[in-house]
């Protein structure tokens, strides 16, 4: 377990993977004589202390983004329609995934970061923009009409995932030339 969170620099970050629950985290933070975990961001010398110093880094990351939407709940059942649990949900969560995942733990290092990606026009692509520019990350979003943004639901039950539903149809029309353009503009 130590390894795990001496590789994590935020409560966050070990927060949004569904495996770690809040009274693990916290047990670990008490064992490794860690300040309150529930800093936003906490400084990550004080997890490893050979980890640099990244607030003078800008970084551009370009990659494929994702809402990851997490339905959690609890299992009591089996339907009489086919022979899958039902799970009643009591919790819903929104992260970014994919490049803007990446750019959150970079973000959470204290580096300036700039994502580009390719998105749709619709709810998720506002969400993700939404969830990564309220933690300081410049979005640079190619917004295309006719796709959608790539969203992955996962359905939980006792920290035990149960389904995943990806909705991602690709970006057929995509103009790669815009890319290498904010590529070169950085």
């Amino acid at each position: 377990s130590y390894r795990v969170l001496k590789k994590c620099c935020s409560f966050q970050a070990l927060q949004r993977n569904p495996i770690f629950s809040k009274n693990r985290i916290s047990k670990w933070y008490r064992k490794l004589q860690i300040p309150n975990p529930n800093f936003q961001f906490l400084i990550p010398t004080m997890i490893n202390p050979d980890i640099p110093d990244f607030q003078a880094a800008r970084l551009l990351i370009i990659g494929d983004v994702m809402l990851d939407r997490y339905w959690h709940g609890t299992t009591s059942r089996i339907s009489p329609e086919a022979p899958v649990p039902v799970v009643h949900i009591k919790q819903q969560q929104e992260l970014p995934g994919g490049a803007g995942n990446v750019a959150f733990n970079v973000k959470a290092l204290g580096a300036q970061v700039t994502l580009i990606s390719v998105t749709g026009t619709d709810e998720a692509a506002t969400r993700i923009q939404a969830l990564l520019t309220d933690k300081g990350i410049h979005c640079a979003f190619i917004q295309l009409a006719e796709a959608h943004t790539v969203t992955k639901f996962r359905v939980l039950s006792r920290h035990q995932q149960l389904i995943r539903l990806d909705f991602e149809d690709g970006f057929p029309n995509l103009n790669t030339q815009w890319v290498h353009e904010q590529m070169q503009s950085y």
